[in-house]
């Protein structure tokens, strides 16, 4: 009887440290016109990360579009940020001018500021798949509330949606 009930509060307690959200470790990334931004900055809103290579910007272009719509449509967009980065870091000398333009014309396109993530400190950090779109939503607090890596599958985007708008009315 002891063995069981011992059983049971292991596995509850494994089972409610799965489900704790970890704190978000800090960056410092620099845009293409030089503009640099920290989780401190930003803490406070619901961040929306995009960390992609230059190569796996389209991977989740479906579930850019529906937040997209979900940051503009109901007025919300106060309390979340859009934190879209690129890896950086196999940017080289004398390249890295052209890379900071890259940044500075693909945030005109998109409509926000694009951060590089120059040294790939982000990436270790959040231990994102390189060459690869990751997706991360981070709360008011500073916790990470979601993570995937590669393509979202769109049947998921109703229940991000819904994480989004759940986090950004607290």
């Amino acid at each position: 009887m002891n063995r069981i009930v011992f059983l049971l509060f292991v596995l509850f307690s494994i089972s409610i440290c799965a489900q704790s959200a970890a704190n978000a470790p800090d960056f410092r990334l620099t845009s293409g016109d030089n503009k640099t931004i920290t989780l401190a900055d930003i803490q406070g809103k619901v961040i929306i990360c995009f960390y992609e290579s230059k190569d796996t910007v389209k991977k989740n272009k479906t579930l850019k579009d529906a937040l997209e719509d979900l940051r503009k449509g109901d007025g919300s967009d106060k309390n979340i940020f859009v934190l879209a980065v690129a890896d950086c870091s196999e940017a080289k000398e004398p390249f890295i001018g052209l890379w900071n333009m890259a940044l500075t014309d693909q945030s005109k396109k998109i409509g926000y500021r694009l951060y590089g993530d120059w040294d790939g400190r982000m990436r270790a950090a959040y231990s994102f798949a390189q060459k690869d779109s990751n997706f991360v939503i981070i709360d008011r607090n500073g916790k990470i509330r979601y993570r995937a890596s590669g393509k979202v599958q769109d049947g998921k985007i109703s229940e991000i949606k819904k994480l989004i708008s759940e986090l950004s009315a607290e």
